[in-house]
């Protein structure tokens, strides 16, 4: 047998998976100019913020104008589409945006329907491939619970019906054991390492005030390798994972991290690349910074009941 780099073939497979939902397409040409582009973007959007020909960050900037030129004509041909044809089904997530509207009979605008859809196509795939990856290589180190998830899986296909050719959603909610080992993977290897909010409000928090206006800087690594959330944290166990409601929910709010607005500027500036503006939209909106849901005896609540 020949070698394969896992991580590649896994993004791939991903990539092709959430084209699809998007898209509803499995052209090879379209998702191979997609991923190239897709590259260059993340592998920007973790580089020093260099605006100079041949570094990473300027490449985002040229990855993501033609990811709009790509987007673009997707979208005027589909529009097209419905032009000549008003009463065609849906049949992807893009039909979905352009036929989308609020309250107001507003619909998306062509540059909003592409936002949205780099945005997710990107969250879609990336974190996707690679916690795969780590699922796989974690449970082969761990055969317990590679076995106790195979049988699992075994468990469902015999239950499955004669006539049935391929898996349901009803089949992935009975996948319980594999949902919480991929769970604790998540915690374990935490490929998404950050998240940026902004106080909408003043929040005072265990003690501390988040003054109105200030960025707050989640930081999901000391979240999840909190010994007060996770006992034994080093040790990978999806079991973790066995209790549910608002203690599960809970979990992911051990606690924040704050930076001052001085130090959120390359934040903004690749929000902007990310949105193809020279500067971050000034009527940007953020959910609020939720203080119930994080208080101090909310969490003293939970670790009393580890």
């Amino acid at each position: 047998m020949g070698q394969i780099e896992l991580l590649t073939e896994l993004r791939r497979l991903t990539f092709k998976i959430i084209i699809h939902i998007f898209l509803g397409t499995s052209s090879t040409s379209v998702m191979e100019a997609l991923e190239k582009e897709y590259t260059k973007l993340n592998y920007g959007m973790r580089a020093l913020r260099i605006d100079l020909p041949g570094f990473a960050f300027h490449k985002a900037f040229k990855a993501r104008k033609n990811l709009v030129s790509i987007f673009q004509n997707v979208v005027n041909e589909r529009r097209k589409e419905k032009l000549e044809n008003p009463n065609k089904t849906a049949k992807d997530m893009l039909d979905q945006l352009i036929d989308a509207e609020d309250e107001n009979g507003r619909k998306l605008a062509d540059d909003e329907v592409i936002d949205i859809m780099i945005m997710y196509l990107n969250a879609g795939h990336e974190s996707s491939g690679h916690t795969t990856m780590w699922a796989t290589l974690i449970l082969q180190q761990h055969p317990q619970y590679f076995q106790k998830a195979k049988q699992e899986q075994e468990e469902i296909v015999k239950r499955r019906p004669a006539n049935q050719k391929s898996m349901t959603i009803k089949e992935y909610r009975q996948m319980d054991f594999l949902s919480k080992a991929i769970d604790e993977t998540m915690r374990y290897i935490t490929f998404s390492l950050m998240t940026f909010r902004e106080a909408k409000r003043d929040v005072k928090l265990n003690g501390f005030l988040i003054p109105k206006g200030w960025k707050v800087f989640v930081w999901y690594r000391a979240i999840h390798q909190d010994p007060q959330v996770y006992p034994n944290l080093r040790i990978f166990d999806p079991s973790r994972f066995d209790i549910s409601g608002w203690l599960l929910e809970l979990m992911a709010y051990a606690y924040l991290a704050v930076s001052p607005p001085s130090m959120i500027a390359q934040s903004e500036e690749m929000a902007a690349a990310a949105s193809n503006k020279s500067t971050a939209k000034k009527d940007s909106r953020y959910p609020e910074i939720e203080e119930q849901a994080l208080c101090e005896s909310s969490i003293s609540k939970y670790n009393n009941n580890l």
